[in-house]
């Protein structure tokens, strides 16, 4: 029998959502989180998920350290990575358009985008071993209103 991954992909969404939201920005680093930044929004926004879940304080604090690893693991791979979509546009901005190197900027852009979405997953089979079967149908429950509250904002 095969097990679908739908629950498995909707965690996923839903903790990339989170971990999105809880990423320290630049000025949370140089200043004390406030309520107002968005740092401590996103973390807000993590810790009323993983209770209305019903995650322990135990594992929502190993999820916290899983996601806080994570974020670092992307980060360290965006800066050894450049920039290939300023190099792209550079490329695309030049008297001659070379198309050989548009498309190495394309393959580096490829590749940094893999190389994160692995990493995400990583944590997200990392979280999902975490919880309990019910906790993953909450969660996937929760992305799904989530998804359905955006859809009616676009219109």
């Amino acid at each position: 029998m095969k097990k679908s991954l739908a629950p498995l992909r909707a965690l996923s969404a839903a903790l990339l959502i989170a971990a999105t939201f809880a990423a320290p920005l630049a000025q949370a680093q140089t200043a004390p989180a406030t309520p107002a930044s968005a740092a401590a929004r996103g973390a807000a926004r993590l810790d009323k998920v993983l209770q209305s879940v019903g995650v322990a304080a135990a594992t929502r604090t190993s999820i916290e350290a899983i996601l806080a690893q994570a974020r670092a693991d992307v980060k360290q791979l965006r800066v050894a990575a450049g920039n290939p979509r300023q190099q792209l546009q550079q490329v695309l901005a030049a008297a001659t358009v070379d198309a050989t190197a548009a498309e190495s900027a394309r393959q580096q852009i490829l590749a940094l985008q893999n190389s994160v979405s692995l990493r995400m997953l990583q944590a997200d089979l990392q979280v999902a071993a975490l919880l309990t079967p019910a906790q993953r149908q909450a969660l996937a429950a929760l992305k799904a209103q989530h998804r359905q509250q955006w859809q009616g904002r676009r219109g």
